[in-house]
């Protein structure tokens, strides 16, 4: 995403062992949302590495490896002490929605559900208890299912001071 919020693109050839690394310029005054796709017909590896910043706060990091789509996707959530969940969901598919089936088990064993749909090409960020409030003040696993490959999900869990880590997924 260019700083002015919209889409980019680059695209060209790796040598065997070689890198690229693209980063944010970090510019921008407000928060900014966005996700992003590699392609290649050969093995590629992907990292991406989150960083915040912000007056009085201790800055924080987390990184995320990047995944293969798929329809079937589990992580763990805090929602406990203080702790809040942030959760991105998108959708790799170029034509079609996609519609994302949620079960959540507590840590106690209550299971409830919930359902989001994610536009073609789209994405969507959340906090975990604002949008499903069931899960306010517990822990336990998501699982995230689609009738399509086409579903990537990070996860990233916050502290009271607001420092954060991301939370890898299992397929």
């Amino acid at each position: 995403m260019n700083p002015d919020g919209t889409l980019a693109a680059t695209s060209g050839t790796l040598a065997p062992g070689a890198s690229y690394f693209a980063q944010s310029p970090g510019i921008s005054p407000s928060l900014q949302e966005g996700w992003a796709e590699a392609a290649s017909n050969g093995k590629l590896g992907v990292l991406a590495i989150f960083k915040y910043s912000a007056p009085g706060v201790p800055d924080s990091q987390g990184s995320v490896i990047g995944s293969t789509s798929t329809n079937s996707i589990s992580m763990l959530y805090d929602n406990t002490q203080g702790y809040i969940m942030g959760v991105a969901v998108a959708n790799s598919n170029p034509t079609q929605a996609l519609v994302v089936g949620l079960t959540f088990i507590t840590d106690q064993g209550t299971e409830t559900t919930g359902q989001i749909t994610i536009p073609a090409r789209g994405h969507t960020a959340f906090v975990l208890a604002n949008s499903f409030p069931a899960t306010a003040g517990t822990r336990g696993s998501i699982h995230f299912t689609t009738s399509s490959p086409d579903l990537t999900v990070l996860g990233e869990r916050f502290t009271p001071s607001l420092s954060f880590t991301t939370l890898e997924t299992f397929q």
